[in-house]
C-alpha cells in the first residue's frame, strides 16, 4: 500500500513537472516563396539569375489567461552559397509583439531576396557564315539559395517556442551567429574617468 501511494506521488510530481515545461504560446508559420528564372532562350537554359523571394507569416496564439507583453520574435532564413553547399544563416531578422490572454497576433518577417546561378553550359551559334561546331561555354554556380527557416520566439530572456524546417537547422542557427539566439543583455553604465585637476 506504502508502495503504490509513493508511486503516485511521483508520478504527480512528473506530471507536474511535464505541465511547467509546456509553454503558453502556440506558434504556426506559413512560408511564403517563390522563384523567378529568367526567360530561356535556345542554347541559354533558364538557370542564370534566378531572383528567389522568401519571407514568413508568423502567427503567435497565448493559450494562458495572462497577457503576454515582452514576445520577440527571431526569424532566420538558412541558405548555402551555390559554390560550396554549406549551409548557413543567411539574412535574419526580429519582430516584437504583445499577446492579449487566449489571443492570436501575426507577425510578418521582412523578405529574403536571394539571386543565384545553377552550374550548366551555353552553347553558342558560330557567328557569320562558318559552319563550324557550336561553341560551348561553361557557367559555374553562384550567388546564394535559401533552402529553409528556423523561428524562435522568447517571452521576456525565456526561449517559448522554435521552429526549423529541418532538424539540423537549430545547429546551423547556434554555430553561424550564437549571439543571434540570445535577448541582448542590458547595456551596463560606462564608468566616468575621474576628471583631472
Amino acid at each position: 500500500m506504502k508502495l503504490s501511494a509513493l508511486a503516485l506521488v511521483f508520478l504527480g510530481g512528473l506530471a507536474l513537472h511535464a505541465g511547467a515545461a509546456i509553454s503558453p504560446i502556440h506558434v504556426d508559420i506559413e512560408e511564403h516563396a517563390s522563384s523567378k528564372p529568367p526567360k530561356a532562350t535556345p542554347g541559354h537554359p533558364a538557370l542564370s539569375n534566378i531572383a528567389q523571394h522568401r519571407s514568413l507569416t508568423i502567427k503567435l496564439t497565448n493559450n494562458s489567461s495572462e497577457a503576454l507583453g515582452d514576445i520577440v520574435v527571431k526569424y532566420f532564413f538558412i541558405g548555402h552559397d551555390m559554390k560550396d553547399h554549406k549551409l548557413k544563416v543567411l539574412q535574419h531578422g526580429e519582430r516584437k509583439a504583445s499577446l492579449p490572454p487566449q489571443r492570436t497576433a501575426t507577425v510578418e518577417s521582412e523578405g529574403a531576396v536571394n539571386t543565384y546561378t545553377e552550374a550548366h553550359t551555353e552553347i553558342a551559334k558560330p557567328k557569320g557564315k562558318s559552319k563550324g561546331r557550336p561553341r560551348t561555354t561553361k557557367v559555374a554556380a553562384s550567388g546564394q539559395k535559401v533552402v529553409g527557416y528556423a523561428v524562435q520566439v522568447f517571452s521576456g530572456t525565456k526561449l517559448e517556442e522554435e521552429k526549423y524546417t529541418a532538424p539540423d537547422y537549430k545547429q546551423i542557427v547556434a554555430e553561424s551567429s550564437p549571439s543571434l539566439m540570445q535577448q541582448p543583455d542590458e547595456k551596463k553604465p560606462s564608468k566616468k574617468s575621474p576628471k583631472k585637476n
